[in-house]
């Protein structure tokens, strides 16, 4: 059995790597067991990492927008409210989607560990995603330009992403999430108000 995990655009090139690569090394005999090969292995497992997004790790406008609070007129995101706060190693992202409020933690530069009640992209069958919770999550920030911040958000025990993208604007700030489900043409800002 194989089981692939993977949120790719290309699931054929995935299934190519599994014909190339492990069928050609099945055999017919078990192999004997080979501990310097297995302690490689281990090695090299403890050490995979998914690439981190990295650009800037501050803005000028961090001081300015840090904890200040934006609402939301009805969207299709159910976004209603947003508030970001940073500090030396942490931003903070309180959003408030269909009426729930959630907390979500992002380092600059590398993964930050954590867990969330807020369902992310998923295949579960009938929506009944909440039924997983709490999920575990990895976050990293990096600024795109000035106003522009970059927020990806890792579901670990699935195999998709949530990009949050906030790009601010005086007392403004537009917001698009992007996943595998989302298509390019439908990616759009929703806008909000500084309170």
């Amino acid at each position: 059995v194989v089981a692939i995990t993977s949120q790719t655009g290309d699931m054929q090139k995935e299934l190519n790597l599994v014909w190339d690569y492990l069928l050609p090394a099945f055999g017919e005999h078990k192999l004997k067991p080979d501990q310097e090969a297995y302690s490689k292995l281990q090695k090299r497992l403890s050490s995979l990492e998914l690439p981190v997004y990295y650009k800037n790790s501050s803005s000028t406008l961090e001081d300015e927008i840090s904890g200040k609070t934006y609402k939301f007129n009805s969207n299709t995101a159910q976004l209603q409210m947003l508030k970001m706060e940073f500090n030396d190693t942490l931003a903070s992202l309180s959003i408030k989607k269909n009426s729930a409020e959630y907390t979500l933690n992002f380092t600059p530069g590398k993964w930050h560990y954590d867990t969330t009640e807020l369902p992310g992209p998923n295949l579960v069958p009938n929506k009944n995603i909440e039924i997983l919770s709490p999920f575990k999550i990895a976050g990293s920030y990096t600024w795109l330009d000035n106003n522009s911040v970059e927020l990806t958000l890792r579901y670990i025990e699935s195999p998709h992403t949530e990009t949050i993208t906030c790009v601010f604007l005086d007392n403004k700030v537009g917001v698009a999430f992007k996943n595998i489900f989302t298509g390019t043409d439908s990616i759009k800002l929703i806008e909000g108000i500084q309170q």
